[in-house]
């Protein structure tokens, strides 16, 4: 019961910052996603750089962020297949930054309390 009320909470803080804005010290940059794809596209990533690859596509794509959305989805389902939860809990949360900033505030809030879940 109290482990139900932690995530509870804990999900609800996560929405809160996240709409605020709170903790947006660091800063996107479109240059390196853009970067960054050229990189991913030519597929010669191995095992943890993949991960980070995607994480980092996904935070610095500004310009076409259904493309940041895809980046999240696709880290998502990579770290589902190897059991990194780590990777998991921060695809789901930038997959909700993402769609709250395309409005899509249902499905935001959504892949919210699944990265406060994990």
């Amino acid at each position: 019961m109290l482990k139900q009320a932690f995530k509870k909470n804990a999900c609800h803080l996560l929405i809160i910052f996240n709409f605020l804005g709170i903790g947006k010290g660091l800063t996107q940059d479109q240059r390196i996603a853009d970067s960054l794809r050229t990189i991913y596209e030519q597929q010669k990533l191995l095992d943890t750089a993949k991960f980070e690859l995607l994480l980092d596509l996904s935070f610095n794509e500004t310009r076409d962020l259904n493309q940041a959305v895809q980046d999240a989805e696709n880290l998502i389902q990579l770290s589902k297949q190897s059991g990194r939860d780590k990777y998991l809990r921060a695809g789901y949360f930038l997959k909700g930054t993402k769609l709250r900033l395309l409005t899509r505030l249902d499905e935001a809030v959504q892949a919210f309390m699944e990265s406060a879940e994990l």
